[in-house]
């Protein structure tokens, strides 16, 4: 008889058709059995619904598929299935995005951690992202700096990522859910939040999650880009954040000034966590150095309207603003 904690599985999906079966096949391929699955479909335009339905009844997992009224980002459509969760008894809630992909023990590892660290209340795993592109390579190098595979057991210094993140469901009763009004950067202010009401974070990165990383240059920088908005609107937070020293700024001129520094630092950043790891990032500089600087010039616009980091802000317009910030490479 199955003694572990049951958990959840949630996965949103935006237009994600492509991905539905591969991401299935590998949920119902786990060694672990005391789980469910909870997908949610966050309003496509696509036939991502259509195709999960039809995958649902020849499934030999339990599931269950949830849909939003209209596209209302990842957060929301997280936070619909979780609370869904958590009324049926849910323990653990582990949460995979629709293009991320895991081997068969990878619930498993998830489900014996939590077992044997009852101190532990968030369990981030490693994140290697996968590309055929020189771009997308860059693109996982950038953006899974905080959760390298393979690298050291720790407390984690900076985030853990959403994705291959394991919760014990005490962390959302006592401080909530995902913010809904963030565009990206929910997991950053989730976590720090956790952390702040003291419950303690982990990641274990030999619990590896695949991630299928953006191919082109254009989509890569806008990510980046957008990622630097809220890094810079998460330091307004009561939790705080990486940037908080540029609010004592006054001067647009000088924040816009600090985006070679910035930049540079990031990529000093991105090549010490994975220079020992994964030597072959000297590589791909130059594409790190692109996406960085996107990154940074997110950052300055940030600091001159930090409300672009909020989902109902961005907009094809602040697109078509990114793409004059970044020199027309979008």
């Amino acid at each position: 008889m199955e003694t572990r904690s049951k958990i959840a599985v949630i996965g949103p999906f935006f237009n994600a058709s492509r991905h539905v079966d591969s991401w299935l096949d590998g949920l119902s391929a786990q060694t672990y059995s005391n789980f469910k699955l909870y997908l949610v479909d966050d309003h496509s335009t696509d036939d991502t619904l259509e195709r999960i339905q039809a995958r649902l009844g020849g499934l030999a997992v339990l599931a269950e598929m949830l849909a939003l009224p209209a596209n209302s980002g990842p957060a929301a459509a997280r936070n619909k299935a979780i609370r869904t969760a958590l009324h049926e008894a849910a323990e653990i809630i582990l949460l995979l995005d629709s293009d991320c992909r895991v081997e068969p023990d990878w619930l498993e590892r998830h489900a014996s951690f939590h077992e044997a660290h009852p101190e532990v209340a968030i369990v981030g795993g490693g994140m290697q992202g996968k590309s055929e592109t020189a771009v997308g390579k860059a693109d996982g190098f950038c953006s899974w700096f905080t959760a390298v595979p393979f690298s050291r057991a720790r407390v984690p210094r900076m985030h853990l990522c959403t994705t291959n993140m394991s919760i014990r469901a005490s962390v959302f009763e006592r401080i909530g859910f995902f913010d809904e009004r963030l565009a990206t950067g929910e997991d950053v202010a989730f976590c720090r939040k956790a952390r702040q009401a003291g419950f303690r974070l982990w990641l274990q990165p030999d619990i590896v999650a695949l991630h299928l990383d953006r191919g082109t240059l254009g989509d890569a920088m806008l990510h980046h880009y957008r990622w630097g908005l809220h890094s810079y609107a998460l330091a307004l937070q009561e939790q705080g954040g990486y940037y908080g020293v540029l609010k004592r700024l006054r001067s647009r001129w000088l924040v816009m000034a600090l985006v070679p520094p910035i930049a540079v630092a990031n990529v000093l950043l991105v090549l010490i966590q994975y220079s020992f790891h994964a030597p072959c990032v000297w590589l791909y500089l130059p594409w790190i150095c692109r996406l960085k600087w996107a990154n940074a010039v997110g950052v300055y616009r940030g600091y001159v309207s930090p409300k672009l980091c909020l989902r109902k802000q961005i907009s094809s317009s602040e697109n078509l603003s990114a793409e004059r910030a970044l020199g027309g490479s979008l």
